[in-house]
């Protein structure tokens, strides 16, 4: 399974999680550690060998930082343009990918008092692998959608890019439109050639046409056989 960051409230019911914001505050309530499947446990987060950080800059300054990947953070009203980032570690906690690091930007006002849910972009990943959690084949499936009550505009860019040296150096692979999962965007990825045994680190970026986007790095989220 590959273990990454989501907000999608169907794995989490009866809990709403997400990212929301009313006209004075934002709160991030994320799952930090969920598959494609909703497995995993998104309150691993609680575990003290977890480490985690969530932090929040509203036009480039830091609004503020909390060691969870639950957060509330005071903002004023007007037109921002915000950037989330979530970094996660489960050590040994945890199986594969579960070191990750995700980056949202977005431009949100506060117009209610009723939380409501900013125009996060949303990654998920469907990557067939064998009961050893080897990838079956050289290819995935990535989605880009909306969390959940979010309205977004077009997903027009998304790019992978893997390493196999822990994000050090990294090779482009091949991504085309593969129509819509849901109310989702598919890529299909194919995987450039890498050594057999390879543990694989994957780096996505996918942006719409109104201004959100997403970086979403997850360390040796693969294995190739």
């Amino acid at each position: 399974m590959v273990l990454a960051p989501t907000s999608r409230v169907e794995y989490v019911t009866p809990n709403q999680i997400g990212v929301f914001r009313n006209r004075t505050s934002m709160v991030a309530d994320l799952a930090a550690y969920l598959d494609a499947d909703g497995h995993g446990d998104p309150f691993f987060a609680l575990d003290p060998a977890v480490r985690g950080t969530t932090s929040l800059y509203r036009d480039g300054v830091v609004v503020g930082m909390d060691p969870s990947p639950v957060a509330q953070f005071a903002i004023p009203s007007g037109q921002f343009r915000y950037r989330l980032s979530l970094g996660a570690n489960g050590g040994t906690v945890l199986p594969a990918a579960a070191r990750s690091a995700t980056t949202w930007a977005f431009a949100s006002r506060g117009q209610s008092d009723v939380p409501t849910a900013v125009p996060l972009l949303v990654l998920g990943y469907d990557a067939p692998q064998t009961p050893a959690g080897i990838l079956r084949g050289v290819t995935m499936t990535v989605t880009v959608g909306p969390q959940p009550d979010a309205v977004i505009g077009r997903v027009g860019t998304c790019s992978v890019a893997v390493s196999t040296d822990g994000a050090v150096t990294w090779r482009a692979a091949a991504v085309r439109a593969a129509g819509t999962v849901g109310a989702a965007s598919g890529f299909r990825v194919t995987i450039p050639r890498v050594p057999v045994g390879s543990a694989l680190t994957v780096l996505v970026r996918a942006a719409d046409d109104r201004g959100s986007s997403v970086e979403q790095v997850l360390y040796d989220a693969l294995r190739i056989g």
